[in-house]
């Protein structure tokens, strides 16, 4: 969740921004009638293009460098550290045009490339990946929407004098799951918004302006103003800060990290709650399977059990006498062909890469894959391995990697039974389907070796 997110969302923390928010008294014509209209769906691909365009067109007057370092961050998320990726290569290839649009000052190179850079923002922001990132069927039309938005911007915005930082980021950003601001020049903080209807959400246009000053002011640097500029209205509002805060700086950041301590505890004790009830659902289960069943004999296994030596209470198979745990598994017998087979699939699964697994709050691993750890890795199988296609780069528990693991790097889990009987291993000191895959990977790998 980044900061946007808690103001669209109304969490308290977005609550709060709202509240801390005093709106300006506008002229009754203003924002009113845009003169540049939309007539897609694709709104939030032209405002990201629309900010990457504008940086480009910064850096081809020489106030700052160009780099699309959202974009870039996405595509290495995606990649996972691999190399030598065609999308690295259309990457590279889009760098360096855009380096020469920016020196010739090729306004339609430009904004055509920052469509391609938009289209890779979703995937640092909300792992949403557009595998035709680079060009689609409508750049034509929005690359020209994007040149009129940009030809507005050029005759009615002009920077304040001060250092530019373009596409800043907060060191304390994290109290909020992150936020990053268009430009700060000096002490003002400027905002692009490509919309129609800018009346409608100014408190939130607002609150986020207000989100960043707190932000910054927390990271030791304070913002005196902020401007939202409307691209599509060719019109900017620029306002002090202490205008539009019900509250001064000082009092509203204090009540903001108060907010978020209290979120944070609050995070803290629903954890330790869930721990409690697993606990106790666990403890409840350990007591249901002490019941006796009422079974009558002829319907119950006829196991006894080892621990305990009292007859097995569960209910027996059809066609057998024992119940599912206590009936002896069968395992196949694989020939030499059927082995080697085995090996070769086995090879073809990359080992798991360091932090491959989630992390609480409080350092504890999940059994859920980490994203970044979890796409480095499927990216890591050959060209064409099935294993590139049957899991999502955004999430995986282990349970369901292990079923794709036995369905798509083996012939099935009886064959790696059968594969670590015959290596002097009892398949029933690995009962997962992760524990035996793994071993018999290391097996295959042991043997590769030798």
């Amino acid at each position: 969740m980044s900061l946007t997110s808690n103001i669209n969302g109304k969490t308290p923390i977005g609550e709060f921004l709202l509240n801390s928010v005093k709106l300006p008294e506008l002229h009754p014509d203003a924002l009113r009638n845009p003169k540049i209209i939309h007539d897609g769906e694709r709104w939030s691909l032209i405002g990201t293009a629309f900010d990457y365009l504008v940086r480009m067109s910064l850096a081809s007057s020489g106030r700052e460098s160009f780099e699309p370092k959202i974009a870039r961050k996405a595509l290495e998320l995606f990649l996972g550290g691999l190399e030598n990726n065609p999308h690295q290569e259309k990457f590279s290839k889009c760098c360096i045009e855009v380096d020469i649009a920016i020196k010739e000052n090729d306004i339609l190179t430009m904004a055509t490339h920052s469509l391609s850079f938009a289209r890779l923002d979703p995937y640092f922001r909300a792992l949403r990946w557009d595998e035709e990132w680079v060009s689609k069927e409508t750049d034509q039309i929005d690359a020209r929407e994007l040149i009129k938005l940009h030809e507005l911007w050029s005759e009615s915005f002009s920077f304040p004098d001060g250092e530019l930082f373009a596409n800043p980021t907060f060191n304390s950003s994290h109290i909020v799951g992150g936020a990053d601001a268009d430009i700060i020049v000096g002490t003002e903080l400027i905002d692009w918004k490509v919309i129609n209807n800018p009346r409608r959400g100014l408190r939130k246009n607002l609150a986020q302006m207000v989100g960043y000053a707190l932000l910054s002011h927390l990271d030791g640097k304070t913002l005196e103003s902020c401007t939202l500029y409307f691209a599509r209205h060719g019109e900017q509002l620029s306002l002090p800060f202490e205008q539009i805060m019900v509250h001064p700086i000082e009092e509203t950041v204090s009540s903001l990290k108060e907010i978020a301590d209290q979120q944070a505890s609050e995070r803290k004790m629903r954890i330790q709650q869930s721990k409690k009830k697993v606990a106790e659902l666990r403890k409840l289960l350990l007591l249901k399977q002490d019941v006796e069943h009422i079974l009558p004999d002829e319907k119950r296994c006829t196991a006894i059990s080892k621990s305990s030596g009292e007859r097995c209470k569960a209910h027996r198979k059809r066609d057998s006498d024992r119940c599912h745990t206590h009936t002896p598994k069968v395992i196949i017998a694989i020939d030499q062909e059927e082995e080697k087979g085995l090996i070769e699939m086995l090879l073809q699964t990359p080992n798991l890469p360091d932090n491959f697994w989630r992390n609480t709050r409080y350092g504890l691993n999940t059994t859920i894959a980490e994203g970044r750890g979890l796409a480095k890795w499927i990216n890591s199988f050959p060209d064409n391995h099935p294993m590139r296609r049957a899991l999502s780069p955004a999430i995986a528990r282990k349970t369901e990697i292990s079923r794709k693991l036995i369905i798509h790097c083996t012939p099935g889990v009886d064959y790696v039974d059968a594969f670590l009987i015959h290596r002097d291993v009892s398949p029933s000191d690995y009962r997962t389907k992760w524990d035996k895959f793994w071993k018999a990977h290391e097996l295959a790998t042991d043997s590769e070796t030798l």
